[in-house]
């Protein structure tokens, strides 16, 4: 493989109608290539497919690498801006009290000095969406506070905290039955595994800035941090008086703790980590159900209004899930919105790199790509399949034509 666009040197002549096919869809399913399945296992749960563990062993460990570095880097970025919010809440009530003109809040009155979580900032969609999950006391009209809208300090519906949780893992598992359990005779599971973990781990990384560069005040004010972790349990002398930071507290070793959900930090807010479990789903089902169906029917057109069918029905879940996040006031509008594009960006940027990575053998982050990517099955095919298509191309003297054109080409020249 050279910088020229040359994906192998062996084809199977095809009719002009096949490149058509080629040229326009990509699934694992209907393709000579692929041997059907042997056994009613094999056709349910991709049983074939999990003999190549072993072999596959290697990339997913850099998966799971990737995974866990970037599941790490976001626990310290939750621990250190979790320790700057109790700094920054108590040097307002001290400032206060020691009579500091300058006191970046001077509005606050003296129940309020130093209570940072009572903010909440204005927020469409708090306003736009039912407030049965605000908390008691909250005023949607109530512009006293310095920035935004004040709580008051009463207690929000048992069941808001558990809601965005529910309507994230109801995604996860879906998902995981689906293509991990009930993978089909075209399973992929290791490779779709191997690249959410890798993908995961990057947005983790990236979650990590942008819960650092700007914190915000937590809309769940249900949200109880891990005092003994944070802060250094001195008595205080009143309800309003906020705690210290606990002296040598370590944000890179309180990181262990936020991993396995042992320590619970309550200022990460931009951007919303359960959003990002959504789309990822969301993702993965738009992205491989029609590669690797659990089954289809014998009807071209049949199987096309299906695979729509189920997409539309996945996207209007995941917005359903999007909407529970921001009514339960788990996480501001800006949160899920800035999630949903974050992940968005990232997943299909990476599907586009790698199928180019072979393409420039002498940058290493391509190289490395290739690498990590040559066992996917999916990229087998369509390397093979574009292959083919250059063959296409030369026989039909459109050799040179860029990939889009030429689909453009042959749509043109045999029109279904």
């Amino acid at each position: 493989t050279g910088t020229s666009q040359n994906f192998g040197s062996s084809a199977t002549a095809l009719t002009p109608r096949m490149g058509r096919d080629l040229a326009l869809s990509m699934p694992l399913v209907g393709n000579e290539e692929l041997a059907e399945p042997d056994s009613p296992a094999d056709r349910i749960f991709g049983t074939t497919e999990c003999g190549t563990l072993r072999s596959q062993c290697k990339y997913l460990s850099v998966g799971f690498l990737a995974f866990l570095v970037g599941l790490y880097l976001n626990s310290v970025a939750q621990a250190w801006v979790q320790l700057r919010v109790i700094s920054f809440e108590r040097s307002q009530f001290d400032s206060y009290y020691n009579g500091n003109s300058s006191s970046l809040v001077p509005t606050l009155n003296r129940s309020q000095v130093g209570n940072w979580r009572n903010l909440v900032l204005p927020d469409l969609g708090f306003e736009l969406l039912p407030q049965d999950c605000a908390a008691e006391g909250f005023n949607i009209g109530d512009t006293g506070s310095y920035f935004g809208k004040n709580y008051t300090g009463g207690q929000a519906p048992a069941w808001c905290d558990s809601a965005a949780d529910l309507a994230a893992f109801s995604c996860l598992g879906a998902t995981f039955l689906r293509f991990g359990v009930f993978a089909g005779p075209y399973s992929i599971r290791w490779t779709i595994l191997r690249r959410v973990l890798t993908l995961m781990g990057c947005l983790y990384i990236l979650r990590g800035f942008t819960i650092s560069f700007t914190v915000l005040p937590n809309p769940a004010k249900n949200c109880v941090y891990s005092g003994d972790v944070f802060t250094d349990g001195h008595p205080l002398s009143s309800p309003n008086e906020p705690p210290r930071v606990k002296p040598g507290a370590d944000p890179w070793t309180i990181a262990f703790g936020v991993m396995i959900f042992q320590t619970k930090t309550c200022a990460d807010v931009l951007y919303s980590g359960h959003t990002l479990f959504i789309t990822i789903c969301a993702c993965i089902w738009h992205e491989y159900a029609h590669r690797s169906p659990l089954f289809t029917f014998r009807s071209e057109t049949l199987n096309a209004v299906t695979f729509v069918a189920l997409r539309v029905f996945v996207l209007c879940y995941a917005g359903f899930c999007y909407l529970v996040i921001i009514t339960t006031h788990f996480h501001y509008s800006d949160d899920v919105w800035f999630g949903f594009w974050m992940t968005l960006f990232v997943w299909r940027g990476y599907h586009s790199i790698v199928r180019i990575a072979p393409l420039y053998p002498r940058r290493p982050y391509y190289v490395f790509l290739a690498w990590l990517e040559q066992e996917a099955p999916d990229l087998a095919l369509w390397r093979r399949r574009m292959e083919k298509l250059q063959e296409v191309e030369e026989s039909m003297g459109l050799e040179g034509a860029r990939p889009g054109e030429t689909r453009i080409q042959l749509r043109d020249q045999f029109p279904s």
